[in-house]
């Protein structure tokens, strides 16, 4: 494992920053509707294993930026997290690229979360598994 710019990067970790509220894992499928439209319904699948399935990739899509959303989710077994990332080691093994971002602009993001997930965002940094 190697420490570059005081964050951890490694194949298997990715080191964060972000400006996001906490989700409650029991209601992803009103939180991915809520994002992408798509509606999860458990009656639709046979088993709760394939319901469960098919939300959750639906998720890792989000994350992965493979389905598009304006708002990053993080959920590992430590953050369940939905919001906006300002920096990402990434599961590459690279550095973080730096970002900035000015007051004015985190305060009107701030507001846009709130509006968006009813509470107020909180800033987070941690590392999560890839």
């Amino acid at each position: 494992m190697k420490t570059r710019a005081g964050f951890v990067s490694n194949s298997s970790s990715s080191s964060f920053v972000m400006l996001a509220v906490s989700f409650d894992p029991s209601k992803i499928a009103d939180l991915v509707k809520q994002l992408t439209g798509i509606e999860f319904k458990r009656e639709d699948y046979e088993e709760d294993f394939d319901y469960e399935d098919a939300l959750w990739d639906t998720v890792w899509k989000i994350c992965k930026k493979k389905i598009e959303s304006k708002w990053d989710i993080i959920s590992s077994d430590y953050y369940n997290l939905i919001g906006k990332k300002f920096e990402d080691s990434g599961c590459d093994g690279y550095c973080l690229d730096g970002s900035v971002t000015g007051f004015e602009q985190l305060v009107e993001l701030a507001k846009e979360i709130e509006e968006m997930f009813g509470e107020k965002p909180k800033l987070y940094t941690g590392e999560y598994g890839c």
